[in-house]
């Protein structure tokens, strides 16, 4: 009888693992709600990879992805083989493939520390070849494209944060993984920050560029001020816009601490993933950004008839933004049909691999 497979990742600050049965075969993941696995990941497509069996091994195929899937470090391309224990990327989203015997054989309950994870690379979990990467300067950003939906003029930039751990490229949700179980989490946030600005010399000099935070910045909004204001001295010149996820715009005393200290730093700030949790409409009242960010869950294939009722509900929260003079910006946008449906829809902004890919500032200027 073929085994059991199933795929872990670590879930939230408490360094506990999810696993995800691989039941029935053919199994889809990728960004879109109705694929088997949803990725939690920008950087992902809406029908990233497909996982079946071929007798009782379990092969990968890749669904034509913009970022690509891979195999310990290997980008396929076409199908492969998948064993057990193979540390699988689908564009930044990490997971490793293991079997029911591998499992027992580790613990018996549905949940197990991050200590009895394989990583990609040994040395990844060495808190070495973490610091060295920081104290060598082995940061690096890429840039993706905000347009105007009206006549797609450009409106700025999402800063996006990179490494180069041990001579090999490291996203963000790598980097804070790491980062998370050290207790550095801020100190490389604040690198990112630091570094994506000071990359972004060839970009135009009218673009807004947004960076961002880790929610544990939240906790302390006067460090994260602080930071803001190095980086404003810097940078004199910048139009700055600070991203805050979802996931810590529930903390109003926070946000508003924030707020008020953004102003005379002349920083906008933004709500991320809007919609990917909660819709945080208090929050919106209470503390309305400058721009709203809408998750791909809310925007994603709202020009097919079927996702009438989803549309009408974003029309409407789009019109309440609109209303309490927040520009809203519809995010993951990848088709043509997706960038006219959310124009009609009131957004003003978009950004998507439809509307252009993060790229070196050298190459998006």
């Amino acid at each position: 009888m073929a085994p059991n497979w199933y795929l872990e990742r670590p879930a939230g600050p408490g360094g506990e693992v999810v696993r995800t049965v691989l039941r029935p075969l053919p199994f889809v993941v990728g960004r879109r709600s109705d694929c088997d696995l949803v990725l939690d990941s920008k950087h992902g497509s809406q029908r990233h990879a497909e996982l079946f069996a071929r007798g009782e091994a379990l092969w990968l195929r890749d669904l034509d992805s913009t970022n690509g899937t891979s195999i310990n470090g290997h980008r396929i391309a076409g199908e492969h083989p998948v064993c057990d224990g193979d540390v699988v990327h689908f564009a930044d989203a990490e997971f490793r493939a293991s079997t029911e015997a591998a499992i027992a054989s580790i613990h018996q309950t549905q949940v197990f520390s991050t200590s009895d994870r394989v990583r990609l690379d040994e040395v990844v979990r060495q808190p070495l070849a973490f610091q060295q990467m920081l104290s060598d300067d082995r940061l690096y950003a890429l840039y993706q494209p905000l347009v105007r939906l009206a006549d797609r003029a450009l409106f700025g930039y999402e800063v996006l944060g990179r490494g180069d751990l041990d001579g090999r490229e490291a996203s963000p949700g790598d980097l804070f993984f790491i980062a998370e179980k050290l207790q550095r989490q801020v100190e490389l946030s604040v690198a990112l920050r630091a570094k994506g600005l000071e990359l972004a010399g060839p970009l135009p000099d009218s673009a807004a560029l947004f960076i961002n935070t880790h929610p544990a910045e939240l906790a302390a909004p006067e460090a994260l001020l602080h930071s803001l204001e190095a980086l404003r001295r810097r940078h004199p010149g910048a139009r700055l816009v600070l991203e805050i996820h979802e996931a810590a715009v529930a903390d109003l005393p926070a946000l508003k601490s924030l707020r008020s200290g953004l102003e005379p730093l002349r920083i906008g700030l933004a709500f991320d993933d809007f919609g990917r949790g909660q819709a945080r409409l208090v929050e919106l009242g209470e503390v309305s950004p400058d721009y709203l960010k809408f998750d791909a869950e809310l925007v994603g294939r709202l020009h097919l008839p079927s996702h009438r009722n989803r549309r009408e509900l974003v029309r409407s929260l789009v019109g309440a933004a609109l209303d309490l003079g927040i520009v809203p910006i519809a995010e993951c946008i990848e088709t043509a049909d997706e960038a006219a449906a959310c124009a009609d829809l009131g957004f003003e902004l978009g950004q998507g691999y439809y509307l252009g890919l993060p790229m070196p500032a050298e190459s998006a200027g």
